[in-house]
């Protein structure tokens, strides 16, 4: 009976001694396990799209299962309009980095006085608020005009590009559409440009002010 007690009184000490081990390990192995779980985002290529908007839409923990969807993470990310692509590299489990392209803002159109951006790529996305709108040009137009945006949009992208990129007119400089006439201007000088024949119509531009400079204010390019 007394070896028998004995026993009893050993294997409970044995117990104990194993579930003090167990409540002194655990927090640690579930803290590593946390740590495992848990994905650290490293995010490039975002200027205008800020950090917490992109991590606050995608998976902060890996599943217990299937771990994380590379292709469900890149789409989510790519629904912003003003993110035009991403590329994603898992680097461990617990790591991913996100290289993202954004949308490049090129003017402002004011349409029912809610503001539009139309990006490089000719797409007109919704305006971000907090974006400096004041750093790019404006396309003015009415109700009427929209229809000759959209189908000269191209067009007109080239030429705004094309004024910028020869210092043709002041950084802030407008474009007006209206009569199915695309005039850019600033509060100096001003540009007709028509519709249509873009590119024959920019050589003439340059032609003209490399022989003539700006002696005239009006160049009528129709």
């Amino acid at each position: 009976m007394k070896i028998f007690k004995k026993i009893i009184s050993i294997g409970l000490l044995i117990g104990l001694k194993i579930f003090a081990v167990i409540i002194v390990l655990y927090p640690l192995v579930y803290s590593n396990e946390m740590n495992e779980k848990q994905i650290n985002y490293i995010i490039y290529g975002n200027e205008i799209v800020d950090f917490d908007s992109i991590i606050n839409k995608i998976p902060k923990e890996n599943n217990l299962f299937t771990g994380v969807n590379l292709f469900d993470i890149k789409k989510i990310v790519e629904k912003d309009y003003y993110i035009q692509k991403c590329n994603i590299e898992k680097n461990s489990e617990s790591k991913i980095t996100i290289n993202i392209t954004e949308a490049v803002p090129l003017a402002k159109i004011i349409i029912d006085n809610k503001i539009k951006i139309l990006d490089q790529e000719g797409n007109m996305i919704p305006y971000r608020y907090g974006f400096p709108i004041n750093t790019i040009n404006e396309i003015r137009l009415d109700k009427s005009s929209i229809d000759i945006l959209l189908e000269n949009k191209y067009d007109i992208i080239e030429t705004i590009n094309f004024i910028n990129r020869n210092n043709i007119l002041l950084d802030d400089f407008i474009v007006t559409i209206k009569n199915n006439n695309i005039l850019a201007h600033d509060i100096y000088k001003s540009i007709y440009i028509g519709n249509g024949q873009i590119d024959k119509k920019k050589k003439n531009l340059k032609t003209f002010i490399d022989l003539y400079g700006w002696k005239y204010k009006t160049i009528d390019l129709y």
